[in-house]
């Protein structure tokens, strides 16, 4: 599937690692195109690439990494946290020279006054950092623009994207823009899986009817449910998973056919194994043992972790080593 005839887009996930990878992985990804933050060139940049590569020579100790934005933006988040905290300090001294005494039970501790002050400030931070612009939206930094890269013998930008003008062909060295074009028009050529510049359009599908195979269990259906009916023992599947592979497919801009088929037939027994089907939709729990069968999506839910406790002796410091055993 990273032949001719296919296309692939990767999100900034992955893009940002592309000069970091094995050079077997990027031979393999050969013709995708993918999204990552635009970072503008810059003396400061140029800099702070010099004394990432100057220190890395200085250190053996550290592992040989490719600078990314990650690193970037880390530095530029170092920044905000130790400005923000100069401000505090100088404008609200009283609070910081407060007594302070070691508490041990937690359920009295009070909330720091200077947290609230320095998490203000942070929020109000606005510079010109090394990777960008910074400014912190619901707590979050949020990247307004995004490089559009092509593998192919390396990265190749193709164009650019943000949220005010979609997709421009904008050279921000020469600060030269064109408008009027269609979004596909205002990218450089697309060298796509094969070598070909032809735009794969999915034509060699339509002979195809894929078989997507559908978990059947008993738990929590919201995210996928199979029901047979018992009369004409046609399948019904519904569920989140099914509803955003069902999007997916329309989507797009020709016919998939496709039909659902349970992991268990009428006599709850499983009806399938990894070399008869195309697909898995549904809450598959991802697993070493399943990588030499399957190629997994990234995670589109977040159910999170939780641990539930009885409520008793909250006064004890030491409740948080009652699950834990000697040998442990």
């Amino acid at each position: 599937m990273v032949g001719q005839g296919y296309a692939w887009i990767t999100t900034s996930m992955i893009t940002n690692f592309v000069n970091s990878m094995d050079p077997s992985v990027i031979e393999s990804m050969q013709g995708v195109v993918g999204f990552k933050p635009y970072i503008p060139a810059s003396k400061a940049v140029r800099r702070f690439e010099i004394r990432w590569s100057k220190n890395l020579d200085e250190n053996q100790n550290l592992q040989e990494m490719e600078l990314n934005v990650y690193g970037m933006w880390t530095y530029d988040i170092v920044h905000a946290i130790a400005t923000a905290a100069e401000r505090v300090a100088t404008g609200h001294p009283h609070i910081l020279h407060q007594e302070t005494r070691l508490n041990m039970n937690f359920t009295t501790i009070l909330t720091s006054q200077s947290g609230f002050l320095l998490m203000n400030e942070m929020l109000q931070s606005r510079f010109q950092g090394i990777g960008g612009a910074f400014q912190l939206t619901d707590g979050r930094l949020i990247q307004r623009e995004f490089e559009i890269v092509n593998v192919f013998r390396g990265e190749r930008t193709i164009g650019y994207w943000n949220l005010e003008n979609g997709i421009t062909s904008i050279m921000k060295e020469e600060n030269h823009t064109e408008t009027n074009l269609t979004s596909s028009s205002k990218l450089v050529s697309v060298i796509w899986p094969g070598g070909t510049k032809g735009i794969p359009n999915g034509l060699f599908l339509h002979s195809k009817r894929f078989r997507i195979v559908v978990p059947v269990k008993i738990g929590f259906q919201e995210l996928i449910r199979v029901v047979r009916d018992p009369q004409t023992n046609e399948i019904t599947v519904t569920g989140f998973c099914a509803d955003v592979f069902k999007e997916a497919t329309k989507s797009l801009d020709y016919e998939v056919h496709y039909e659902f088929i349970p992991s268990v037939n009428a006599d709850r027994i499983k009806s399938t194994t990894y070399e008869n089907f195309d697909a898995v939709v549904g809450d598959i729990t991802i697993l070493a043992s399943r990588f030499p069968f399957v190629d997994f999506t990234q995670p589109f839910t977040d159910l999170g972790i939780g641990v539930v406790v009885p409520k008793i002796n909250k006064n004890n410091i030491w409740i948080l080593l009652k699950p834990l055993s000697a040998d442990l």
